[in-house]
């Protein structure tokens, strides 16, 4: 019989996590489910973990990869995948209790293109939820979804949030849709990969419903792969937009800004992360890379075909500033990154 979910664990360096993860999945109930665990050639003791759960569980298949970077993982886990639906979870973040249930029930209720739902945040012990609440919960389905899911997307503001999110571990997306978004990945976009699987398949799909349940917990963590901030950067966003263009063409609604828009909001958060982490890296090679990334031709581009309108004023000053061609200053992206966000609630739990 085929699964109705393959769940594909992409595993790099979390051997200190990835027992909480497998965990919440074993404790899934039904036989409809497949989980595919990516190990990347992880140099630490998560190879052994991964093979130590298979046994164990034998909805488990551990792929052993020489490591080649999460897009190769991702291509991959997803090629594997036998089920009708594939979704994902990150090595160092969990599933919460009865999530497959709650959304094996939407599935075969409404057979969406996409599944989209909430999730929690989890920072140094303390927890946030966050919500996909651009759209209603429910169906949207033809033109329903023209209207509340790609018109949004074709708005050339970068305020507010982009109706979907960039990351594949809060969504479940039918297999042939992301099946061909895997196929069109190239190896080189290692940063953002995950919003170029997304928006492939949101300009292809024909329906979404969105469960305003938090199903999944995210781990926030400085070495994670989503707050990565290295020189080789600008390189990868540059990848990703460049793909993203081609992306988004078959969209029944244009979406042309949404590429723009992707592109600065992965280059902000990386000039920011860059800021805060990196410890390899002295002051002087930091600005060096941070000023490399605003003085970059595609980034003056998106930066001009961009609106701004609709930004708090402070927001508002962070994109003007890079369109002067200067580097915003850290106490600037610290208020909108995720880590100042999450600390500043730390301070009020």
């Amino acid at each position: 019989m085929q699964p109705l979910i393959s769940i594909i664990v992409l595993v790099y360096q979390v051997e200190t996590w990835l027992p909480q993860c497998l965990d919440s999945l074993t404790q899934q109930t039904g036989d409809d489910i497949e989980i595919i665990v990516v190990d990347d050639g992880s140099p630490d003791g998560s190879a052994a973990i991964c093979d130590a759960y298979a046994q164990r569980d034998a909805r488990f298949r551990v792929l052993h990869l020489e490591h080649g970077g999460i897009s190769l993982a991702r291509k991959a886990g997803i090629a594997t995948a036998t089920g009708q639906y594939i979704g994902a979870v990150d090595g160092d973040d969990w599933l919460a209790p009865g999530a497959v249930a709650r959304l094996r029930a939407v599935a075969a209720a409404c057979q969406p293109d996409m599944l989209l739902f909430d999730y929690i945040s989890y920072y140094r012990q303390a927890s946030f939820r966050r919500r996909m609440d651009v759209v209603s919960p429910g169906l949207h389905a033809n033109a329903a979804y023209d209207a509340d899911v790609l018109r949004p997307l074709a708005n050339r503001s970068i305020a507010g949030k982009q109706a979907v999110g960039n990351s594949l571990c809060l969504k479940w997306i039918r297999a042939p849709l992301l099946r061909a978004a895997a196929v069109a990945l190239n190896p080189d976009i290692a940063l953002g990969e995950d919003a170029f699987c997304t928006y492939y398949c949101v300009a292809r799909a024909r329906s979404l419903y969105y469960l305003a349940e938090p199903l999944y917990y995210y781990r926030q963590r400085p070495t994670s792969a989503t707050h990565s901030a290295d020189v080789d950067a600008l390189r990868r966003l540059t990848a990703l937009r460049r793909a993203l263009q081609i992306a988004v063409i078959p969209s029944p609604v244009p979406i042309p800004f949404l590429p723009d828009k992707a592109y600065l909001q992965l280059l902000v958060a990386s000039v920011f992360f860059l800021h805060d982490y990196a410890p390899e890296l002295n002051r002087q090679d930091k600005q060096r890379i941070a000023r490399n990334m605003v003085h970059h031709p595609a980034t003056k581009q998106a930066l001009w075909r961009i609106s701004v309108r609709g930004l708090p004023a402070k927001r508002r000053l962070l994109y003007w500033v890079m369109r002067m061609r200067l580097v915003p200053p850290r106490w600037l992206g610290r208020r909108f990154s995720e880590r100042g966000v999450l600390d500043a609630a730390c301070k009020t739990t």
